[in-house]
């Protein structure tokens, strides 16, 4: 990856997760967009491989499923097609997924990956205005990861009436243009991952806010890094993540998606939450 590549070229070739898309500068002022045939609104993404968040709408709630074993992302694709129809709900309910690489890649290689994924998108009708509505995490298990691009879970929408707002997105330490605005670029020292952290949470911040939802409807944070975060969960993490009090941190031994980013977390506010 060259040190600067334009905004433009970050769209059309990175398609970074939906956590990267959240937290682009220059992306425009996000909009939420009605997605009806999903029965949730999403947050416009920075580019066309994710969106930036989704919520459901009112009398629907998102219900998070995990798979016992993660599956090559073209099966999964195939597993959840079966059982949205078996639960009588289209494809377009799809609101969703989390993958995991078999390592972090180039930024040129990221893109790459992502245009299969696209073409797996495209195929289900699932676009709303040309926009992903698709909230999306990847990440690179550090130990035993897989082969090639699976799907360890994925999320959907159902019917409920007077349901609890639910929702999910998540951010990582790039706040800006890739790679300038990697967040303490190159530092892993505790203060550099702290600068991180802070990048992360404050974007959640911003973007729990535009979805209309906050911390304390939140029922997992999903943080994923390969680095010595704990010395920061007393004083930064836990503090700002009021379910942490009743739901606590899942640390995931992952790298994000793209090499030198260090950071993520993924927020889910779910009422169910299954392994199929």
């Amino acid at each position: 990856m060259s040190d600067i590549i334009d905004r433009r070229r970050f769209l059309q070739v990175a398609g970074v997760s939906a956590g990267l898309a959240g937290v682009l500068k220059g992306a425009g002022e996000s909009t939420l967009i009605d997605n009806p045939r999903g029965g949730f609104r999403f947050r416009k993404g920075g580019n066309r491989f994710s969106s930036g968040g989704t919520v459901a709408m009112h009398d629907y709630e998102i219900v998070h499923a995990a798979f016992s074993t993660a599956l090559p992302v073209a099966k999964a694709f195939e597993a959840i097609d079966g059982f949205l129809k078996h639960g009588r709900r289209p494809p377009q309910a799809l609101c969703g997924v989390e993958l995991r690489s078999p390592h972090a890649f180039s930024f040129t290689e990221f893109g790459k990956l992502n245009q299969g994924y696209m073409d797996l998108i495209a195929k289900r009708d699932l676009l709303v205005q040309d926009a992903n509505p698709i909230a999306r995490v990847n990440v690179a298990p550090e130990l035993d990861p897989p082969r090639e691009l699976a799907m360890y879970g994925f999320s959907y929408t159902v019917p409920r009436r007077a349901a609890p707002p639910t929702f999910l997105l998540a951010a990582s330490d790039l706040n800006g243009e890739y790679p300038r605005g990697i967040v303490a670029r190159g530092d892993v020292s505790t203060k550099g991952l702290q600068q991180k952290l802070l990048q992360v949470l404050d974007s959640l911040d911003k973007n729990l806010g535009e979805l209309g939802a906050e911390w304390s409807q939140a029922t997992v944070v999903a943080l994923y890094t390969v680095h010595d975060v704990f010395p920061l969960m007393r004083e930064v993490l836990l503090p700002r993540v009021a379910s942490s009090k009743n739901f606590g941190i899942r640390w995931y031994f992952c790298r994000p998606p793209i090499e030198e980013l260090e950071l993520e977390i993924q927020v889910r506010g779910c009422a169910r939450e299954l392994i199929i």
